[in-house]
């Protein structure tokens, strides 16, 4: 039961980052879509800008979000991955 486990916790992870990666994908689309939807209705320059935030702090929101998740649960992984191949006695 004991691999099980250590498979599932290294493979988890990735499961969640793919996750993330397709629900940002969703929230770029509708943040593209009330982006169009918006722009067929404004009348000066102020009301495109005021659009154009949507998606671009969409773009930022889920960068970031995918960012921290790969920092925060995917190179510990590889880090200490890496620790184990390495002499255990050496000083760092």
């Amino acid at each position: 039961m004991k691999k099980r486990e250590k498979k599932n916790r290294i493979i988890m992870p990735y499961v969640g980052l793919v996750l993330r990666i397709i629900v940002g994908m969703f929230a770029i689309g509708i943040s593209m879509m009330f982006f169009i939807g918006m722009t067929e209705n404004a009348t000066d320059l102020y009301s495109y800008v005021v659009c154009a935030l949507a998606p671009i702090f969409a773009v930022i929101v889920v960068g970031v979000d995918l960012y921290m998740r790969y920092k925060l649960d995917i190179k510990p992984l590889r880090k200490k991955k890496k620790e184990q191949d390495g002499n255990p006695l050496e000083f760092k």
